[in-house]
């Protein structure tokens, strides 16, 4: 039997006689899948043909091989095969296109299994990381704000810096009373006492805010390796789904081919019956008799073979197409995923701008609490010195108070009280009172 490419212009010549069966063009399909018969390259685009092409049925191997009957008229030497076992040798081949299909299935599911897991994990981590941002930011909330904790804090130290404001009218006034001026400088150094306890209670909060500072850069940074992660794994699965469409073009080239080998098959046992017939009739029978005879028999080898070839064809045709369709939803899928994956990871990195935009007026009004630390330090100090300058035997050198010192008798001296205040008001950016 000639080979197929010899044959290619027979075959398409005989197309023209196909009948069309609903939306089942057999002549577009060989023609579609021409690029892959000749070694072109095709897409899913060039065979879009596939969904088409197996929406209606060939209803009737039978009718369409009398058609191609019909109009077949292939000039090729029919004693150059005179086999009798096509049917095993298509069977056999139907049944290793069987299997290259099954493996092309496996393989496909395989390769979706794999990244639809992946993008899962990825997915699923992504939610931990939001949460965490979330709880970060959460967490800053409850410091910051006009009622958060650090503005708190600010209300009680202006609250403190206007009593020691008072008390300090009362030391600067000649008229003052010796005991008020007493409970004056105990007051203050009271009050000294107070702040340096709120400064501290704000470095908690601000060891509080770096440790979720440190979380949100961990999370965010965990994020964009999750998002390289995921372009790799959307990256390997369009490969791979390039890969598997590449093979279904091959699967479906197969077929085509034997669709032409059935209609060549067809045409060439049709021809060796009946010259085999012809051999058995008439006078020439005693000659050419036992010829005919195994003409006849490959003849009806080669038309059993061509409707096996036929018939897996179209077996192959409608596995292919399902799996075609398959692997084009799958990675619509993994594509729509992965795209969502990404907006979410957009909204996950929003999510870190409005923690750092919250965490930043913080971090400023924390810096002024160096400040005010600073100058509570200095006021201690001078006051006790203060103190003890005016006699206060009470009052301690690191500004405590021992009652069983003081002694009421005593008289303490006036002295104006000079420590300046407005670095207090500088660092918290208050008026004079």
């Amino acid at each position: 039997m000639a080979p197929l490419t010899q044959t290619n212009t027979d075959t398409k010549k005989l197309l023209q006689y196909l009948p069309q069966y609903g939306n089942y063009n057999f002549s577009s399909m060989l023609g579609a899948a021409g690029s892959a018969l000749s070694g072109g390259v095709a897409s899913y685009n060039d065979i879009a043909w596939f969904a088409q092409a197996v929406q209606g049925n060939i209803t009737g191997n039978e009718d369409l091989n009398n058609t191609i009957s019909a109009g077949a008229n292939l000039f090729v030497n029919i004693f150059t095969n005179m086999s009798t076992n096509d049917v095993a040798q298509d069977s056999k081949k139907n049944n290793n296109d069987d299997k290259k299909i099954d493996d092309n299935k496996d393989k496909a599911n395989e390769i979706f299994s794999s990244v639809n897991e992946s993008l899962n994990t990825i997915f699923s981590a992504c939610e931990t990381k939001q949460a965490d941002i979330e709880s970060a930011l959460k967490e800053i909330e409850k410091l910051g704000g006009n009622k958060g904790l650090i503005t708190k804090k600010q209300e009680e130290l202006q609250e403190k810096i206007v009593k020691i404001k008072e008390q300090q009218k009362v030391l600067n006034n000649p008229d003052s009373e010796p005991k008020d001026r007493r409970d004056a400088i105990k007051t203050i150094l009271l009050l000294v006492s107070d702040i340096n306890a709120l400064a501290a209670e704000v470095d908690g909060y601000k060891t509080e805010i770096e440790a979720q500072q440190g979380n949100v850069k961990e999370a965010s940074e965990e994020v964009e390796n999750l998002s390289k992660d995921m372009e790799k794994v959307v990256s390997d699965g369009t490969i791979d789904t390039e890969q598997l469409t590449q093979e279904n073009i091959q699967l479906m080239a197969n077929g085509t081919q034997k669709v032409a080998e059935s209609i060549q098959k067809k045409a060439f046992g049709t021809e060796q019956i009946a010259v085999g017939t012809a051999m058995e009739s008439g006078p020439q029978a005693l000659v050419t008799g036992s010829e005919g005879a195994q003409l006849i028999a490959s003849g009806t080898s080669k038309i059993a073979g061509g409707v096996e070839l036929m018939t897996g064809a179209m077996s192959d045709f409608a596995r292919i197409n399902d799996l075609a369709s398959n692997i084009q939803q799958s990675f619509q899928h993994f594509s729509s995923f992965a795209n969502g994956i990404g907006e979410y990871n957009n909204g996950i990195q929003d999510l870190v701008g409005a923690f750092n935009t919250t965490v930043e007026p913080m971090i400023t009004s924390i810096g002024t609490w160096s400040a005010v630390k600073d100058a509570n330090k200095a006021l201690g100090q001078y006051t006790t010195e203060y103190a003890q300058a005016i006699g206060m035997n009470e009052v301690n050198n690191d500004g405590t108070i021992d009652e069983s010192k003081e002694d009421e008798n005593k008289e303490v001296a006036f002295k104006k009280y000079e420590f300046d205040m407005a670095a207090f008001d500088n660092a918290l950016k208050i008026k004079e009172v």
